[in-house]
């Protein structure tokens, strides 16, 4: 298991986008694809397309530099292709989107990709968060057993018996609770190096590598935990909010 960070000045600006089927624009009105480019910090504000999921979409991403991946959140399709190749996204139960962080997908403005015709259960295209980045920050290997808490919102009502029901109130904005246990003092100087670099809730990229739906777009909440009961027995606890 090996954690990443992406933040900060490893995401790349994407200076211009578009999506189209056949030369036309394939946006719905009120869902641009600038949404999931410029405003990937929120990703509610998603892209749809005017164009049915039978239809192929072709896909450019225009920056500066040189990508070593591309990340998608919020999506609602499996397979995107690049330079012929098929890349899938993976469905992360928890969450009930598509999402990705391929490191397959690389190289200089601009990124052309295409979204193959499939079917969806919208009977349209959307993502919530689509990104190119630069680079990413290596948090360090822990061990197995590895917990994450996906905590949603929840919201009691009171019958007229005075009955209470408690129902889960919202798919989105989770509470990520990630706790493990680290090797050496090496992977804890990674964590530290994570809470300096990253301040309290700006929004970065929480990602483990070896499971490609893990990956969250979050903002670090202040407890972020400690615990030492041995010089092998020690253990780091992060609580995020997940935005997507």
């Amino acid at each position: 298991m090996s954690l990443l960070a992406i933040y900060g000045s490893g995401i790349m600006t994407v200076s211009s986008g578009t999506i189209q089927v056949g030369g036309a624009d394939a946006s719905r009105e009120g869902y641009p694809f600038s949404n999931a480019y410029t405003e990937w910090k929120k990703p509610w504000l998603e892209w749809q397309s005017a164009y049915n999921s039978s239809a192929a979409h072709s896909v450019a991403l225009n920056f500066t530099g040189t990508s070593v991946g591309l990340i998608i959140l919020g999506a609602n399709f499996a397979t995107i292709n690049f330079n012929s190749g098929n890349h899938t996204l993976n469905k992360n139960r928890a969450v009930g989107d598509y999402r990705t962080c391929n490191l397959a997908i690389t190289g200089t403005s601009s990124i052309s990709l295409t979204i193959p015709a499939q079917a969806t259960s919208e009977g349209y295209f959307k993502i919530g968060c689509i990104v190119p980045i630069s680079a990413y920050y290596g948090i360090g290997d822990g061990i197995y057993p590895v917990s994450y808490s996906l905590k949603r919102p929840a919201k009691e009502s009171a019958t007229e018996n005075g009955r209470f029901i408690k129902q889960a109130d919202g798919r989105k904005h989770h509470i990520l609770e990630y706790a493990n246990k680290y090797r050496n003092y090496s992977y804890v100087s990674s964590v530290n190096g994570l809470k300096q670099s990253i301040g309290l809730y700006e929004p970065f990229f929480f990602w483990d590598y070896y499971r490609t739906s893990k990956i969250y777009l979050v903002r670090r909440l202040p407890d972020m935990t400690y615990i030492e009961r041995g010089n092998h027995d020690f253990q780091y606890a992060l609580r995020m909010e997940e935005l997507a």
